[in-house]
């Protein structure tokens, strides 16, 4: 539905509408397309999922560095790295629309 200038309501034809529904969704969207850890994929990815924990394999001696691959239409995506093999990464995504945001957690455990 939708308002004249009149202040009649009327409502909007079906291919109007969802052109509208994508515009506002592809601005408000804050999902992340995956999540790299040192180039590879991160197990069990899924863009509704915000926390994950990666075991790190016997002997580890560098920080993992990890990678946000956004969605084309996201613009803003600030990566915090672990400070330690068994610290916290943070992935902080934000909507094109300046609002929306989602935080992504990626802790590491040292085998």
């Amino acid at each position: 539905m939708a308002l004249k200038e009149d202040g009649t309501v009327y409502e909007l034809n079906p291919p109007l509408k969802q052109k509208i529904q994508n515009i506002v969704k592809d601005y408000s969207e804050t999902s992340l397309h995956n999540i790299l850890i040192n180039g590879d994929q991160i197990e069990g990815f899924n863009e509704n999922i915000l926390d994950y924990t990666v075991v790190l394999p016997e002997g580890t001696e560098e920080i993992p560095l990890v990678k946000a691959v956004p969605f084309k239409n996201i613009e803003n995506v600030l990566v915090e790295q672990a400070e330690s093999l068994s610290g916290i990464a943070r992935i902080q995504v934000t909507a094109r629309d300046g609002i929306n945001k989602r935080i992504y957690t990626v802790r590491f455990k040292c085998n």
